[in-house]
């Protein structure tokens, strides 16, 4: 008798995040915050606030894996120069509660989120546009352009070689995942839910 075939990484983080994914886009409504000026304005506040301390805290467990590019995959850079173009200036420090990533594994998890959000960032700069909206400043939603579906199938890669036939990794990369969407429903939702 032979066992079952473990499930890969990406189909047990599409799967456990699912419900996460969804929320989370239910309730940004970011085509609505991005289409005014003033909403512009504070969502790119808000997603320096999620990828500048989640960079940091990845980069160690990250940066070095063969394949993955990390430095290419950074967002915060483009952030600060949108920043700097409205006039505001990032924080010295980073802030924000990034949660407790204990392995590599955990960390691609929580990639997966970053990662996967410049899928939808295409989309969204394509919809604004056609809409005749400004998008001059949101280049942070679509860091990759042409070479988007390349990135994402080399981050396939990189996560299924890390985790293969390894039940624990795969868990601990989807453990990584349901944290990626809670922090990242922290940065760009929570208090937007009040206002």
């Amino acid at each position: 008798m032979t066992s079952p075939t473990p499930a890969r990484a990406i189909e047990r983080l599409r799967a456990a995040t699912r419900h996460d994914h969804r929320r989370l886009e239910d309730d940004l409504q970011v085509m609505r915050r991005l289409a005014t000026p003033n909403g512009q304005r504070s969502m790119i506040g808000r997603y320096y606030d999620l990828h500048a301390p989640a960079e940091c805290a990845l980069a160690p467990l990250v940066a070095d894996i063969p394949g993955l590019d990390f430095r290419l995959r950074r967002r915060a850079g483009l952030l600060e120069a949108a920043l700097g173009q409205l006039g505001v200036r990032s924080p010295a420090e980073p802030s924000g509660p990034v949660p407790a990533i204990g392995s590599t594994a955990e960390a691609l998890g929580f990639l997966y989120v970053l990662e996967g959000s410049s899928l939808g960032g295409r989309v969204i700069l394509k919809t604004l546009a056609k809409g005749g909206h400004e998008t001059g400043m949101l280049g942070f939603l679509d860091p990759y352009g042409p070479a988007t579906g390349e990135m994402w199938r080399r981050f396939l890669a990189v996560l299924d070689r890390e985790t293969s036939g390894d039940d624990g990794r795969v868990e601990a990369a989807v453990a990584g995942g349901l944290k990626g969407f809670a922090y990242a429903r922290y940065c760009l939702c929570d208090e937007a839910l009040a206002a």
